[in-house]
């Protein structure tokens, strides 16, 4: 699945059971495998690793060390769909708990941890509905607000409290249609309850103001398109009712300037090709306007840049790969030019390096796909930077040294191991062994 079909479409259960054996089936050669190696190597926690690109034919056990051959390309941390990544690496940081599904928002807790919001039910094998914390040392917290009757897709903390918008009904089994609250520690939920008629892919809160953004035409029972604003104490619906033609789907928020990225042609009474800004201070709708031909997909300030990301081809008229920087006061497109040839989703930003995380098959004209470190000056994309979550990366955040990457990936970072390969049982990470083979690996035995 691509972020920028939000709201999620239902999937048939052909095309789900299909995604799921193809997940599975790397994983289910290695057990059989196990079934008949000798207890130390049935003991390797297979819930850590899983090989790519073909099967496992042969094991054979040394001490610590489970070695394996057969057809696969790279031997890879089994994640689930979100971990902590090194941004000089790209390989996850530590032993990431599996999270059993799809995450669509990442948050920083501020004190190394992260909270998950998406559609998922487990995490670390503890039960986790669309909701989660994991601490900074990788374990899972007790926090578990559940969320029903449908997806997280965005998220806001603010001091003890976190805003969340999605296509839900109940959280933490109160009633809360699309758009809720609940307390960073205790999970409690909080009263607050604007009531939103449709999904909600945009949030932001910029003072006592909760901003609003979705496919939603009634918010608190009142008549509002798409965009809206609510009190963020109380939840009642303020009197800014810009409203727009199609959904929002991001925001970004600059100073006084609340920053708005979808689907929409009009916005504010006014015509805007997707991308629109707005004056908090009188509420009204500004100049800027970059002009985009298709979907955005995430926005992120930067000083005097905003970053957006999506699904268009051309910003302003001008080429531009569904990557772009445009300058925050002008809406002028800058001649940065990453060019990705499919959706990007996500972004972010660590000192010079921008993140991008989406779809994409290619970026730069290279070979790195999905998620992809840039240069800020230079649009050129790091080479050796290749986590390789195979798919989508649909949110990223980062917190100090670290970038959180959240989507429908089940695996990320690893080594690339031609056909022969070791695992530490203790770890259950690869090791430095990497002797290759040129081709099919059937049978292996260690001596001495």
């Amino acid at each position: 699945m691509d972020r920028l079909s939000f709201p999620r479409r239902p999937r048939g259960v052909a095309a789900l059971v299909s995604a799921r054996t193809r997940r599975l089936l790397p994983l289910a050669a290695l057990s059989a495998a196990l079934a008949s190696a000798p207890v130390s190597a049935q003991e390797v926690r297979q819930d850590l690793w899983v090989v790519r690109g073909g099967n496992v034919n042969a094991l054979a056990v040394s001490g610590s060390t489970l070695y394996f051959g057969g057809t696969f390309s790279s031997v890879k941390p089994y994640t689930g769909g979100a971990a902590p990544l090194d941004p000089a690496s790209g390989q996850a940081v530590g032993t990431p708990p599996v999270v059993e599904g799809e995450v669509f928002t990442v948050v920083s807790d501020g004190a190394g941890g992260w909270f998950l919001g998406g559609n998922f039910t487990a995490v670390a094998g503890e039960a986790r509905t669309g909701l989660a914390h994991v601490l900074a040392d990788g374990s899972l917290s007790a926090w578990a607000p559940a969320v029903t009757g449908g997806d997280v897709y965005v998220m806001q903390r603010v001091g003890g409290t976190m805003y969340l918008g999605g296509s839900f009904s109940f959280v933490g089994g109160q009633f809360r249609p699309n758009v809720g609250a609940v307390d960073v520690t205790s999970g409690a939920v909080n009263a607050w309850n604007p009531s939103a008629s449709s999904y909600v892919t945009a949030l932001a809160v910029s003072g006592s103001t909760v901003y609003l953004g979705g496919g939603f035409t009634t918010l608190g029972g009142q008549p509002r398109t798409r965009l809206a604003s609510v009190d963020a104490t109380s939840g009642a619906v303020t009197t800014w009712n810009p409203g727009a033609d199609n959904q929002v789907s991001e925001f970004a928020v600059s100073g006084t300037t609340l920053y708005a990225g979808g689907r929409f042609l009009n916005v504010g009474g006014a015509a805007r090709n997707r991308l629109a800004a707005f004056d908090l201070g009188t509420g009204n709708l500004t100049a800027w306007d970059p002009d985009a031909n298709g979907e955005i997909g995430d926005l992120l300030v930067d000083g005097s840049l905003v970053y957006a990301c999506g699904a268009f081809s051309t910003l302003g008229g001008a080429p531009h790969g569904r990557l772009a920087a445009i300058d925050a006061v002008t809406g002028v497109t800058t001649a940065w030019d990453p060019n990705a040839n499919f959706n990007v989703d996500a972004i972010a930003k660590l000192g010079n390096d921008v993140y991008a995380g989406g779809a994409f098959d290619t970026i730069g004209g290279g070979t790195i796909r999905v998620l992809a470190k840039v240069d800020a000056t230079t649009a050129l994309v790091d080479p050796t930077w290749n986590p390789d979550p195979g798919l989508a990366v649909f949110s990223l955040a980062t917190d100090g040294n670290v970038i959180y990457a959240g989507g429908d990936f089940f695996t990320i970072g690893g080594v690339q191991r031609n056909r022969l390969a070791a695992i530490d049982l203790v770890t259950g990470r690869a090791t430095d062994w990497d002797p290759g083979a040129s081709s099919t690996v059937y049978s292996m035995v260690v001596e001495g």
